[in-house]
């Protein structure tokens, strides 16, 4: 089990560092201040926190709406291409730029269309889809908002994280349901173990499915508030956010792994990472 969660560590680090580069790179040049997605470019306005958390919500609706009443699964598809080809177009489209590539644009258009088309027709790519995605998304919003409406925004996001694990439970429904459908909405560590299991006195060998997983999300978050800690702070807060929340997902994947239980990890995660933000700013001070 100690490698699923490694694994999964893996791919969480490798999300922030990749996302932090995609983010500073939209900080330094002028050139991508249009893909802002703060309402009126305004970063500095605490109510975009409170924007985004509308759109969220609204978009959870609109999922459980599919979920309940579309048993198809052609759309979740098409909404999961959508999805990966403007979140990596921005990666791709960041880091040709800054190797000054030529035709970095239609190169990052061919590379982000190859990929969500790849993904629809090879399920398997499901992690790779959701680390450039994730990183795309988490580089985006961290790069529009200054550090009090991300903050306000983590924190709103984390109690909706666990409200909706412990209280509506429509998290667990969407996660168990996407799932199953091996959309990339999420990153995945999967094995299969013998356990013994004795049937009428009869000791026998079964083989199980062990899966552990980590949503988008909390994929993205964690990167948007260290992307908007480097606007705020410089890299050295970026990183500190980077380093504390990589220590939290390490103790929220053992928890889950050792009592087999659902748990919303961005809490620890949103605490890990503004801890780390301070403990920063008071080393530096």
């Amino acid at each position: 089990m100690l490698r699923d969660i490694l694994s999964i560590l893996l791919m969480f680090i490798l999300v922030q560092t990749l996302g932090l580069y995609v983010g500073v790179n939209l900080v330094k040049s002028e050139q991508f201040e249009i893909l802002n997605v703060a309402p009126g470019q305004d970063s500095s306005n605490p109510y975009n926190s409170l924007l985004f958390m509308v759109y969220i919500i609204l978009g959870a609706v609109f999922l459980l709406f599919l979920i309940k009443y579309y048993k198809g699964i052609m759309i979740f598809r098409l909404l999961e291409a959508s999805i990966i080809f403007i979140a990596s177009n921005i990666v791709f489209s960041v880091i040709l730029f800054s190797f000054n590539v030529s035709l970095a644009f239609e190169l990052s258009i061919i590379l982000s269309l190859a990929l969500a088309g790849a993904k629809f027709f090879r399920p398997e790519l499901r992690n790779l889809a959701a680390v450039l995605s994730s990183s795309g998304v988490g580089a985006i919003f961290g790069f529009s908002l200054d550090i009090l409406p991300a903050i306000l925004l983590v924190l709103a996001l984390s109690v909706y994280d666990i409200l909706s694990v412990f209280w509506t439970r429509h998290m667990v429904v969407m996660a168990q349901s996407l799932g199953k459908m091996n959309l990339s909405f999420a990153i995945s560590a999967e094995k299969k173990v013998k356990r013994k299991i004795r049937v009428e006195g009869v000791e026998k060998e079964q083989e199980e499915r062990s899966l552990l997983e980590l949503g988008t999300g909390d994929l993205a978050i964690p990167l948007m508030l260290s992307v908007s800690a480097y606007r705020w702070g410089g890299l050295p807060s970026a990183i500190g956010v980077i380093i504390f929340s990589s220590i939290a997902l390490f103790g929220v994947l053992t928890y889950v792994s050792k009592y087999r239980t659902f748990l919303p990890a961005l809490p620890p995660l949103a605490i890990g990472g503004l801890f780390g933000l301070f403990v920063v700013k008071l080393l530096t001070n």
